[in-house]
């Protein structure tokens, strides 16, 4: 239960402004304040494309989605629960407690801090990494996701607490010895996505003691230094898509065998708001394909709706959030074929093929020759780039550079990603059966 003093409501601030009150209850209810209506005006969806401002209640079961979508899932929600003191469905209570600092542009609850936090000793970090499920110093950081992570702020001066109301700039993985393959996996793929444009930012694989950590940059982060020296922090709103889609929090909605809205084109029906041009209207889409296919290509089974974000201007458009969360779980957890979103209507990996994949983006309204370049370009990028050997922090395993340009020139020929009779000998150990 929440504690008996804590206040009924919990105010939100976005971007300096308090932009509305989330409400505790049975069912939560969210509304905009006067100042939000005033600088963005009514309807405006620069909060989320699921929650237009409004100065009455927003729709219960779209708050509830979007607020819910800024929580750690299963067990990291226990652990949040157990240290806010409160119901795991209580969100008012778990915000409150953990909201200073959460995905995108969003302070709970406020005003924002931008100054970074203390800066940690090296036995602090360690402890950080040590136990992510603590969140320390009365607050903290809350991560969406199933995996244990912590948010650190980062700056020449060392790695900063981002408790307190201070923000993060980085999300830190640690992972255990026998996981540590998975973390030099997570960096290569991610590597390889900023050498083909899919992201901008740097992953790295750092080793804390004996804890094997991936850190990877946030793109809703952003460093400010002053002439003065004075170092800030911007953050930029976002959501994922699962946010916008107004799946269920907490739940496996957000992959499309569970529920039917979390889709590919449901995704891109939420780019381009606000574009006039029909070249800026297609951009962001012809970027979901490029995603799509790299997904594909690398073997990622789990790119599911929170796998996918939008960036948040202050006018309200949105744009496609950069690649992140890249694994290949195909070759890890009894080799799991079927993909979170599905392509052209195909669940299982291996008989995904070139045709699908355009198939697929031609829904979403790009143009048949523009969905073929796009997909046909990014596969060819990602063989020459993993042929030619992308500049890595880390090296991978070799059966994870095979498998990737296996499919991605099996896709190229006309074939299906990877049909058993072509599966190469370093990987037919994965795609054995199991005992």
């Amino acid at each position: 239960m929440s504690r008996p003093d804590a206040p009924a409501a919990l105010s939100v601030y976005l971007h300096g402004t308090r932009v509305g009150s989330l409400r505790a209850g049975r069912i939560p209810r969210f509304a905009a304040s006067v100042a939000a209506l005033e600088r963005w005006g009514y309807g405006s969806r620069v909060l989320s494309v699921s929650l237009p401002l409004e100065p009455g209640a927003a729709q219960p079961e779209a708050t509830a989605a979007f607020f819910g979508g800024l929580l750690p899932e299963g067990g990291r929600l226990t652990d949040l629960a157990r240290a806010a003191g409160c119901a795991s469905g209580d969100l008012v209570g778990l915000l409150r407690f953990a909201g200073a600092d959460v995905a995108g542009g969003l302070v709970l609850p406020g005003p924002e801090i931008t100054a970074l936090g203390p800066v940690l000793t090296a036995q602090e970090f360690a402890d950080e990494l040590a136990d992510p499920s603590r969140y320390l110093g009365g607050g903290g950081s809350s991560v969406a996701g199933l995996r244990p992570k912590v948010a650190l702020g980062r700056s020449p001066a060392g790695w900063h607490a981002a408790t307190g109301g201070h923000p993060s700039t980085h999300i830190l993985k640690p992972v255990d010895g026998e996981q540590e393959s998975l973390a030099r996996e997570e960096v290569y793929l991610l590597d390889l996505a900023r050498r083909l444009g899919l992201t901008d930012r740097v992953a790295t694989f750092e080793r804390v003691g004996s804890t094997a950590v991936v850190c990877v940059e946030r793109y809703d982060r952003t460093l400010l230094t002053s002439s003065e020296g004075r170092i800030d922090v911007r953050r930029t709103h976002q959501e994922d898509a699962a946010q916008a889609l107004g799946l269920p929090w907490a739940t496996d909605s957000k992959y499309e065998s569970v529920d039917a809205r979390a889709t590919y084109r449901a995704i891109a029906g939420l780019l381009d708001s606000g574009r006039t041009l029909f070249a800026g209207r297609s951009r962001d889409r012809v970027r979901l394909a490029q995603m799509m296919a790299f997904t594909v290509a690398i073997g990622n089974t789990d790119a599911h709706a929170k796998n996918h974000s939008l960036l948040h201007d202050d006018h309200g458009s949105v744009e496609l959030a950069p690649i992140y969360d890249l694994t290949a779980p195909i070759l890890h957890y009894g080799a799991n074929l079927n993909l979170a979103l599905r392509v052209n209507g195909r669940s299982y990996l291996p008989e995904v093929t070139l045709s699908d994949l355009v198939a697929e983006a031609e829904s979403w309204g790009l143009p048949q020759g523009l969905a073929a370049q796009t997909v046909r370009t990014i596969l060819e990028d990602t063989v020459q780039a993993v042929s030619d050997g992308v500049p890595v922090s880390v090296e991978p395993p070799a059966r994870l550079r095979e498998l990737v340009v296996t499919v991605a020139r099996n896709l190229l020929d006309g074939r299906q990603a990877l049909p058993h009779r072509l599966i190469p000998p370093a990987l037919q150990q994965a795609f054995a059966p199991g005992p």
